[in-house]
């Protein structure tokens, strides 16, 4: 009959502390309960460094979009999904035009500060259940969940969002300590049910595409 438990309180000093609880009650020999005893561990600082080593290993430090390694996870969840989900979902992979030449002319600092106003720009044309990710350097990712099950409108949709993260790059200059800095980005994009099941098979063909845009 031990319960356990997690539990929210308050110290004295107004801080909220997570706990885990272990109660049992306590019985004489016919059998009455007569007590309970408790132990409470404190388990704030394990949850708050589990919480920083996922942030280490599912994120991008400097965007704190998802990394590459959560991407390729949401990726095989959606192949194994398959059929079964009775939707489609596509990837589309945003790579910026010439900016190394952009790094080179206002240094890291200012060249990161850009890529974090990409990323939000990006995350404003997600919808609830897409993924955003910045997948390295000055590329970034898409994954567009719950399109219609048939191809023809998931693909209408998916060149719609596409447009829509192109002009979110490309229509408003952005600001580099108040200088205006325009932008140009490549979209690759694939659908995964025209794809062979592999996560490999889908990122190969998106980059094709991205290479056929830059090539363009």
């Amino acid at each position: 009959e031990r319960r356990v438990s997690e539990e929210h309180n308050r110290t004295l000093g107004g801080q909220e502390r997570t706990y885990i609880s272990v109660k049992m009650p306590l019985r004489d020999t016919s059998g009455r309960t007569y007590a309970l005893c408790g132990i409470s561990t404190d388990i704030t600082e394990q949850q708050h460094l589990a919480r920083e080593i996922h942030q280490l290993a599912f994120h991008d430090p400097l965007t704190h979009l998802a990394n590459r390694r959560q991407t390729l996870e949401r990726l095989q969840g959606l192949l194994e999904a398959g059929e079964a989900a009775l939707q489609q979902h596509a990837l589309l992979l945003v790579n910026l035009d010439h900016f190394k030449e952009l790094n080179e002319r206002f240094g890291h600092q200012h060249s990161d500060q850009l890529l974090v106003q990409v990323a939000r720009r990006i995350q404003a044309c997600a919808h609830g259940g897409d993924l955003v990710a910045r997948l390295g350097g000055d590329e970034f990712a898409l994954l567009m969940t719950g399109l219609p099950p048939l191809s023809e409108q998931a693909q209408r949709q998916t060149e719609q969002r596409a447009q829509q993260v192109q002009q979110a790059i490309t229509g408003l200059p952005f600001e580099l300590d108040d200088i205006p800095v325009g932008l140009s980005a490549c979209l690759g994009v694939v659908l995964l049910q025209q794809t062979a099941a592999s996560v490999d098979t889908v990122l190969k063909q998106a980059d094709l595409a991205l290479q056929q845009a830059k090539a363009a």
